[in-house]
């Protein structure tokens, strides 16, 4: 759940899955430069295996979860969200705003909205 959060809150940033694997290989740069190029293998390993399965889970659901009416949701942006609609084909729409699957577990962007307020 705590990644799913993560990365609802990811995709209202513009984030998008593609960027992780970057980020990760900064993420590690930046651990380097920090211990001035004094970091254990283990540790750096260690930091790497963690990033790994973190961003799985949250690359995942950025792919999954990230269309336009996913996005207009999290963003609380009802003109972007008209405009997603109009997009979406039409036998697509329901489901664009009422479920995305991520890892087996169906969630609903709208509830999410919602739920956080964006659309009262």
């Amino acid at each position: 759940a705590a990644f799913r959060l993560l990365a609802i809150r990811h995709i209202s940033y513009g984030v998008r899955a593609d960027m992780t694997k970057p980020f990760g290989t900064a993420l590690i740069n930046a651990i380097r430069k920090a211990v001035n190029n004094q970091l254990d293998p283990q540790i750096e390993e260690a930091w790497a295996n963690l990033w790994t399965r973190a961003s799985s889970c949250v690359t995942r659901c950025l792919a999954v979860a990230s269309n336009l009416i996913v996005v207009a949701l999290v963003q609380g942006d009802t003109k972007k969200l008209a405009e997603a609609l109009d997009c979406a084909p039409r036998i697509e729409r329901w489901k664009w705003l009422l479920q995305v699957k991520v890892n087996g577990e169906c969630l609903s962007p709208l509830l999410w909205a919602i739920r956080d307020g964006r659309f009262a």
